[in-house]
């Protein structure tokens, strides 16, 4: 069996209408991730931008909608932004 190469991602988080303080955003954006759902509160506006390649624009789309695009193919997306969200926590 071959080891895979991991692959660079590039993570960028958009927020606008969001009343809390950033640890509770963070923390429930990964909540949304753990349970499948990414739906996050109602009237919240967040935007993923995201690229595999360094010299390649960013993608960029709803967060549920970027999150349950990558869900139909595997589930290492989720855990590479849940991973770069929790690295957020920590700052």
């Amino acid at each position: 069996m071959s080891k895979k190469k991991p692959r660079r991602l590039w993570l960028n988080i958009k927020a606008s209408r969001v009343n809390v303080d950033r640890e509770t955003f963070i923390r429930t954006l990964i909540s949304a991730i753990d349970n499948k759902t990414y739906e996050l509160p109602r009237g919240w506006r967040v935007a993923l931008e995201w690229r595999n390649k360094e010299d390649k624009p960013m993608k960029s789309g709803p967060f549920q909608d970027e999150m349950q695009k990558s869900a139909r193919s595997s589930d290492g997306f989720d855990k590479a932004v849940s991973d770069w969200l929790k690295r957020k926590l920590r700052r």
